[in-house]
């Protein structure tokens, strides 16, 4: 898939109100495809920021509810 797709699919998902994956979940999932060795150091430190984006978001959705 291109990068586009992905963002695609990435829009299609977040659209779907029936489809609603917990943050912490998605932080687990995102940290276990980390855990690869095979992972380019660049990558990863780029998925961190991805992981710590996701948990702030999380965080904030649980302090307004």
């Amino acid at each position: 898939m291109t990068p586009e797709q992905i963002a695609h699919a990435f829009q299609c998902l977040a659209d779907d109100k029936d489809e609603d994956l917990p943050v912490e979940r998605a932080v687990a999932i995102l940290a276990e495809a980390m855990s690869d060795a095979s992972m380019p150091q660049e990558l990863r430190l780029a998925l961190i920021d991805v992981g710590a984006t996701l948990l702030r978001l999380g965080l904030r959705e649980r302090m307004r509810e």
